[in-house]
């Protein structure tokens, strides 16, 4: 009997680091596509916004002091290079097209030597046809 307590403990030791990093994974993919979906968000708003006639500098405006909810990105609506508001064809119609790119502020995490690293950068392109 005494020693099925031992064993109990090393299976433990065994399977705890497992446990926590895919735990710790699952949290920064959750954190990841929490900024994601934030992303995604304005970028479809600010095409929709641009569509109805908005002019660019409104829709900057409107998103000036955004932040990505975990800080594992960065973005900002005064980016011209982040945040492109223009005009494009597709399919013969006059479109509203906006691409929004956050950047990666950490280069990864370590869990037990394996280097894990988020995707850099995350780029979204909306396109809404413009209304007339």
């Amino acid at each position: 009997m005494k020693r099925q307590k031992g064993q109990s403990i090393i299976e433990f030791a065994i399977v705890l680091p497992l446990f926590v990093s895919m735990f710790l994974g699952i949290v920064y993919m959750g954190m990841f596509f929490a900024d994601y979906l934030t992303l995604s968000y304005i970028t479809r708003d600010s095409a929709r916004l641009a569509a109805v006639g908005t002019t660019e500098q409104n829709i900057r405006s409107k998103y000036k002091d955004t932040k990505l909810i975990t800080g594992l990105y960065s973005w900002s609506s005064n980016d011209t290079n982040a945040f492109v508001i223009g005009e494009s064809t597709v399919e013969g119609d006059d479109c509203m097209t906006v691409t929004s790119a956050a950047s990666c502020t950490t280069s990864g995490f370590r869990i037990f030597d394996t280097n894990i690293s988020l995707p850099n950068p995350i780029m979204i392109t909306y396109s809404m046809h413009k209304e007339k």
